[in-house]
């Protein structure tokens, strides 16, 4: 009798909440929704602090102030709240750093690819033509939207977006993921021994095939041959990665020299704001930089 009452007990449990608390997490959650770029972060942080299910009625709270108050697009609510959620939920199971991107993004992408497929196919035109008229539209859309002694070269950016649309998404998701990761790292925010603290993170270091592939990218992407471009693009995606890999590299440096949290805190912002291309060359070298890695830094 007395094992059948706690078991009753233990069912009869539930997680004490603060609705205030969970109010908040989800403003910012809107917030955020209104920014790919930082998206992630408060949903990311609302698990960290929340329980389940209320973590989950945070972020669904957020997205709900990001339609109704912020007048959001629902397909942009709706790509962000999921691409969020699944991020935060591989997060707060500890899953590894390349496991947390890489996930997100393909399904991201995946959606992406696939929405345009079927509203194409509705439309009854070829998926290209569909992809070039709805960046016409947007172009139209932001021209409008924008102040008119603004000067914006809208041709240039047309046809930027026509031609690397998918590449650019890959790219600005796994920025996104990555300085919401990287900042909660820098603030200590993951609970001790965390997969992605800090700690963790400075192990980083791109395998030497990853770099050498990266050259090889950019040689058959400058080349003159029809998939040159291809290469190109896909190029520019490894950029992203190497940024990642670099800017572990800039924190190993930093913190083997024990440089103070404030000036640490600037140069990530030097570096990730002017510093792009130098921080993407540090990613590149890291494998041939072992003086600056400690006994613990984990190849990939």
């Amino acid at each position: 009798m007395r094992v059948l009452n706690d078991n009753n007990e233990q069912r009869t449990e539930v997680p004490e909440v603060n609705f205030s608390e969970v109010f908040f997490w989800g403003l910012l959650s809107a917030i955020g929704f209104s920014s790919l770029l930082l998206a992630p972060l408060p949903v990311i942080v609302a698990h960290l602090r929340l329980t389940d299910p209320w973590s989950k009625v945070a972020t669904l709270l957020g997205a709900l102030v990001g339609l109704l108050y912020f007048e959001l697009p629902i397909w942009t609510v709706a790509f962000e709240f999921v691409f969020a959620l699944i991020a935060a939920d591989l997060i707060s199971r500890e899953k590894s750093l390349w496991w947390v991107l890489g996930l997100p993004v393909a399904l991201g992408v995946a959606v992406f690819c696939g929405s345009l497929t079927v509203m194409s196919a509705q439309k009854g035109v070829p998926v290209l033509a569909f992809w070039n008229q709805l960046v016409a539209d947007w172009a139209i859309q932001l021209k409008a939207a924008l102040p008119s002694q603004t000067t914006v070269q809208w041709d240039v950016i047309s046809t930027l977006l026509a031609e690397q649309g998918v590449f650019l998404l890959m790219g600005i998701l796994f920025l996104s993921l990555w300085l919401s990761i990287g900042l909660l790292a820098h603030f200590n925010a993951f609970p001790a021994g965390h997969r992605l603290g800090g700690q963790e993170l400075r192990k980083q270091i791109a395998p030497k095939w990853l770099s050498l592939g990266f050259v090889a990218f950019f040689l058959l992407g400058i080349l003159n041959w029809p998939f040159g471009p291809l290469f190109l693009e896909v190029f520019r995606v490894f950029s992203t990665v190497m940024f990642i890999f670099g800017t572990c590299a800039v924190s190993r440096v930093l913190s083997r020299r024990h440089v103070l949290g404030p000036i640490r805190s600037a140069v990530y912002l030097v570096s990730v704001m002017l510093g792009f291309y130098v921080v993407v060359g540090l990613g590149f070298v890291s494998p041939w930089t072992r003086s600056f890695l400690s006994e613990e830094t984990k190849v990939l």
